[in-house]
């Protein structure tokens, strides 16, 4: 508004460029919430010493708020299923931004991982009928399955899952 400019990290234009393109698909408003983020992180009072939160901070911070967003759609808010795909997201995200330091990468396994962790958790309710959500085991590490993981296997006419 004064005219003096403060320069953005390369890490906000990774992720803003990113999500302009790609995360668009995957959910429209994720942009904006991410600049609302951004935003919050360059306001004087966030701003540890004049400089902005660590390229994996950010990227964990953005990556949450689709994760969270994917959560809610299955699970009430701050219910066991729910925090369960959050912790163990979490965690994911941590070990895996070791492995690889790109945003579009990271975030494109942390929303195969996130989906795989939803249906994982679904899967598990459906088979207990009459299990409350709240019951489940929400302290236990659930690892995603792979779709190699899972085979058909015909046995006397009846396909079943192993």
């Amino acid at each position: 508004m004064d005219g003096d400019a403060i320069p953005l990290p390369a890490d906000f234009g990774e992720v803003g460029d990113s999500l302009e393109t790609w995360g668009a698909w995957h959910w429209v408003g994720w942009l904006e919430h991410t600049l609302q983020l951004m935003h919050e992180y360059l306001k004087e009072d966030n701003m540890h010493g004049g400089v902005a939160p660590n390229r994996m901070r950010l990227f964990h911070d953005v990556i949450l708020l689709y994760v969270e967003r994917e959560a809610m759609f299955y699970f009430p808010s701050n219910s066991a299923n729910y925090n369960r795909v959050l912790e163990n997201w979490n965690t994911y995200f941590w070990i895996r931004c070791r492995e690889t330091y790109g945003f579009h990468e990271l975030s494109t396994d942390s929303i195969h991982c996130a989906d795989g962790m939803i249906r994982s958790i679904r899967r598990e309710d459906r088979a207990v009928p009459g299990t409350p959500n709240v019951n489940m085991a929400s302290t236990a590490t659930l690892v995603p399955e792979s779709p190699t993981s899972i085979s058909f296997s015909t046995y006397a006419g009846e396909s079943t899952q192993e």
